[in-house]
This record gives C-alpha cells, sequence and structure tokens, in this order.
C-alpha cells in the first residue's frame, strides 16, 4: 500500500521514504487494487435497471461478484513471509498453506456448481433439482444447499463419486471437466510439496545412516576391538553433528564483516 516499507533489490536496503513508496505501489498493483475495490456489480445492475435479485439476469449479473476474488492475492505474500522469517515449522507451514489453497479451490468450485443449479431454476436436469437431491434438500435451509455444493465440490476433487449428488446437464459436465483440470495441477502442486519436504530430511539423515551401516560392516569384517570400535561410532556421531555446525557452513552465508568479527569473538584468546 502507500504507507509499507519494501527492500530495494538493486541497493539492498528498506526503503521507508514516504513519496518513494507511494510511487512503487501507485505504478504496480495500486490499480489492480482499485479495480477489483469497485463494487461493479450494484453500478451494473442500476444501469441495466435490476432492482429484484431473483430474476435471471439478475443472477448472471451477480457473477460479478467473483472480482473480489482478486483481492485474495497478499495471501501468497502473508506464506511467503512466514517462510522467509521461520515463523512456523516447515511441516505446519505446508500443511496450512496446502489446505488454504485446497478449501479456497473447493469452496469455489461449490459456488459455481450450485450456481449452475440456481441458474436453472432448480429444475431436474440439475444435479440439485433432481428428486433424489430434493429429498435431501427440501426440509433443509440455504446453509444446508451450500453444504452439500461443498461436499459434493471436495468429492469430485478427491475422486469419489456419490448415488446422489453428480453431474446431471451438458453445463454442469463442462464444469466438472474444467475442475477436473485443475485437480490434476492442483494435486500436483500439493503431493511435490509433501514429497520435497519429506525428501530433503530422508537426504540429510541418509547420508549419516549409510555411513553408519558402512561402519558397522567394516568393523564387522575385521573384528576390531569393542574399545576401538566405540571410538569409531562416537566419532562418527561427532563427525556429523559438527558438519552441521562448522563455522564456514554457518558463516558461509554471511558477508565477511561479519565472519571476522564473529571469529575474532570466537577464537581472541
Amino acid at each position: 500500500n502507500f504507507f509499507l516499507a519494501y527492500k530495494d533489490e538493486k541497493n539492498k536496503c528498506i526503503v521507508t521514504d514516504n513519496r518513494a513508496i507511494a510511487w512503487r505501489y501507485f505504478t504496480s498493483t495500486f490499480w489492480f487494487d482499485f479495480v477489483v475495490s469497485i463494487p461493479i456489480e450494484p453500478i451494473v445492475a442500476g444501469g441495466l435497471g435490476i432492482t429484484v435479485r431473483d430474476t435471471q439476469e439478475a443472477k448472471f449479473v451477480g457473477l460479478l461478484r467473483w472480482l473480489r476474488i482478486g483481492r485474495m492475492y497478499p495471501i501468497f505474500e502473508v506464506f511467503a513471509t512466514i517462510q522467509h522469517k521461520q515463523i512456523l515449522p516447515p511441516v505446519f507451514l505446508t500443511l496450512a498453506r496446502n489446505y488454504t489453497y485446497l478449501f479456497y479451490i473447493v469452496h469455489w468450485m461449490a459456488c459455481v456448481i450450485y450456481f449452475i443449479g440456481r441458474a436453472g431454476n432448480y429444475g431436474e436436469d440439475t444435479w440439485i433439482g433432481r428428486d433424489e437431491a430434493q429429498y435431501r434438500l427440501r426440509p433443509l435451509d440455504g446453509w444446508a444447499d451450500y453444504m452439500y455444493s461443498f461436499y459434493l465440490s471436495i468429492g469430485v476433487f478427491t475422486g469419489f463419486s456419490n448415488e446422489v449428488f453428480y453431474k446431471n446437464n451438458p453445463a454442469e459436465a463442462i464444469v466438472l471437466c474444467l475442475y477436473f483440470a485443475i485437480n490434476v495441477v492442483a494435486q500436483a502442486y500439493i503431493l511435490g510439496t509433501i514429497t520435497v519436504l519429506l525428501v530433503k530430511k530422508d537426504v540429510e539423515s541418509g547420508e549419516y545412516r549409510n555411513a553408519v551401516i558402512n561402519l558397522d560392516k567394516y568393523l564387522s569384517d575385521k573384528e576390531l576391538p569393542k574399545s576401538l570400535q566405540a571410538a569409531m561410532r562416537e566419532h562418527l556421531e561427532l563427525q556429523s553433528y559438527s558438519e552441521k555446525t562448522a563455522d564456514e557452513n554457518i558463516l558461509k552465508h554471511h558477508p565477511s564483516t561479519i565472519k571476522q568479527k564473529v571469529l575474532w569473538h570466537l577464537y581472541q584468546d
């Protein structure tokens, strides 16, 4: 926004000048934020003379509310900040981020699926207007309609079918086909982030595990004294710990001035 300081990637410094901040925001995302903040739906409805919300025209004009989704892009920056500052452990951050993305994908598709039935006046050719579905939904309120839409959406996302709620006309079939295409990418992303997280940890422990296995095999073949075997195992464990906390491994990410100060403080005696 107009008051949030930013990092200058070229000079590697934090910019706090109000004019520089305002100009950067004005020339970047200001116009996008401005457009998605305009109440376009009532403006268009007033221009078309629509005063009743249940008419067919009003239902489609209501789709303009989807422009509000554009306000959600800062969520990517929130997760990036949490990851950069290590506010949450990687496992919890990955799960929180994936479940957040999953919820919004399923929620948006549930809204689309429900809108198709609503635009079709809940007729028998819609998924929500068939006799089996109406038997479930008739005694319930609007929130139950949304929950069943959400249930259908998450069922499609996970690949589990349902004997009551399923597509029932070409429009629903087209939307679900597009949904399947989105699901392929979303599921690949979710599985990929979790796999990378697990594999990274496994690689770190795998090197030490292989070293221990090779040492045990070597000691069993050579029949060394018990005291010498214990000393070799202790040395291997110490070496593994030292590699993680060695000065060169920790200080390699810092400039030379900080390295010199740290080394001087540690080894001045």
